[in-house]
Order: structure tokens, then sequence, then C-alpha cells
């Protein structure tokens, strides 16, 4: 079974994008399809329902210890598709392709150092090195949020960013999947979005039709040597994709998420849902 590991520093919005992730799988889980399940462990379950519960009532999540956070896990499977699909048997959850995905919370500089042996103290790494498809959680360009944590001089993001994928590159993995999920979208300045051909109001449906030109712009600007390394090593690293993480808020008041009613009349956070399960549907590929 592969391995993806979310990788977020602290202030990237990690803790919202895990809890939407879950909150995300839970939507289709229960879906009535029935192409698509996950399961959690216990210790696991108890902060993600923190988390969950905390997004329902309009409150982004505050970040899980590092205890709960290196105790995350989730394994998703999905559906073995097949020639004769009209038929649809029952979903068998023990055959089925799975993927597990873990979460680490640290700065990518001290995570890079850390996975190349350059220190000997800092974040736990031994899930880690074995992620064959990396999700890095960062800002989106122009956000002015989450900029790399203090202690790290004369190192941009991107460079850090860069140090990780080789470091994994050294790792388990035989080949590398990586994927950024920009985050805080909803932020981005008018002048940014008029730069990037958008509306002042861009909504998460437009960021989802337009990914197409945001996808290579944002990485561009904000990773360009990050991209440079993918395209030196293209036969152990993929070119990244990308996905775009919206949050509406209410008001004037961006500490408290927008709720609307879902088709069973329950309270849902308003949020990019398509982006999040596009990123799902992305991970099925690499189930096995």
């Amino acid at each position: 079974m592969l391995r993806s590991t979310v990788l977020s520093e602290p202030g990237s919005g990690g803790s919202t994008f895990f809890g939407l992730l879950y909150a995300t799988l839970v939507r289709a889980a229960t879906g009535t399809q029935d192409d698509f399940r996950f399961t959690t462990a216990p210790d696991s379950l108890a902060v993600l329902t923190r988390m969950y519960t905390e997004l329902m009532s309009g409150e982004f999540p505050s970040p899980p210890s590092p205890e709960h956070i290196a105790a995350a896990r989730l394994v998703l499977a999905y559906r073995r598709r097949t020639g004769l699909m009209r038929l649809r048997p029952k979903f068998d959850y023990e055959s089925a392709p799975k993927i597990e995905v873990r979460w680490m919370r640290s700065g990518f500089l001290e995570l890079g150092e850390a996975l190349s042996g350059g220190i000997s103290t800092g974040p736990t790494v031994s899930g880690v090195v074995e992620t064959a498809v990396p999700i890095f959680v960062l800002p989106a360009p122009g956000t002015g949020a989450g900029s790399p944590p203090t202690g790290d001089p004369g190192s941009t993001r991107d460079e850090s960013v860069r140090a990780v994928l080789s470091a994994l590159q050294g790792g388990g993995a035989s080949h590398l999947h990586p994927v950024f999920v920009f985050t805080h979208f909803d932020r981005l300045s008018d002048q940014d979005r008029q730069r990037w051909g958008l509306h002042p109001s861009v909504d998460s449906d437009e960021a989802g039709r337009e990914r197409p030109l945001l996808e290579p712009r944002a990485v561009q600007e904000a990773l360009p040597r990050t991209l440079e390394y993918c395209a030196a090593h293209g036969r152990r690293v993929d070119a990244p994709r990308s996905f775009f993480s919206m949050v509406r808020t209410v008001g004037n008041n961006a500490r408290q998420i927008a709720l609307q009613a879902n088709a069973d009349q329950r309270q849902d956070p308003v949020y990019s849902t398509g982006q999040y399960r596009a990123l799902v549907e992305y991970l099925g590929t690499f189930a096995n």
C-alpha cells in the first residue's frame, strides 16, 4: 500500500486542510455510489472528530498536539474498476485498492535536514521516508500568509521544499508524485487576482474551472526551484499537481466560517469542495 503524507508548516493552514479533507472523506464515504470507503485508527479518530466538529460549527480547527498529529492515519479504499461496472458488485473493502494518508506538521527546512540526516533532533521522520505522494500545504502566492518559520536564515520556502523532495527521493519510495495544496486562496489581493486573470469576487467554483490556468502559475511563482528540480529528475519525480483550498468566512469576521444547508438540511462549511474531491480522486490513481 502506497503512502501519502500531508506536510504543513505552522501557520500554513494545515489543520484546516486536514480537517476539511476528513470532512470531504466523510461525505464521499456516505454517498450513494458506494465507490469509496475509508478507515482510521481509534487514536486518530478522536482528534479528527474534534476538528470535524469545530468546522461544522463554523470554527477554524485549532492545531492538534504533535502526538495527535503523529497518530493521524487515514486509509482510503477505492472501488476496483472493471469492464463490468454496470453490474456494480458489493464494495469489498479488504480487496479494494488503498492508499494511506498521514500528516506531519513541521518547518520544511527542519524537515529536510532531518530527512537527510543533517540534524539529530527535530521531527520524527520514520513515517515520512516511505512517502510516495507528498502533499505540501502552502499559502497561495500573494496572500501574505504563513511566512516560513523563524530560524530559517538564508533559505526560502522554495529551497526548503526542494530539499525535502531531494531527501525523499533518496528514501524508500521508488517514484515521487508531489502534490501542492495552496491555501488561503480566498485571501488573494485584488491585484493578484487581476494579474492571474480572475474576477475580484473569485469563488471556489471559479477556481476549479480555472485550475488548468492557475496550477502552472501558482507553482511557477511560489516554487520555481522546486519545479526545476522535478523537471530535472523526471525519471523518478513526476511533474507536480496542484489544488486550491478556499474557505468562505462571514462578512468581515475572518475567524468565522460561513455555513450553508446541505441536501440533508445539515449545516456544512462553505469551502472548495470540488478541489478536495478532485484531490481524493487523484490519490485514488495511486491506490494499490
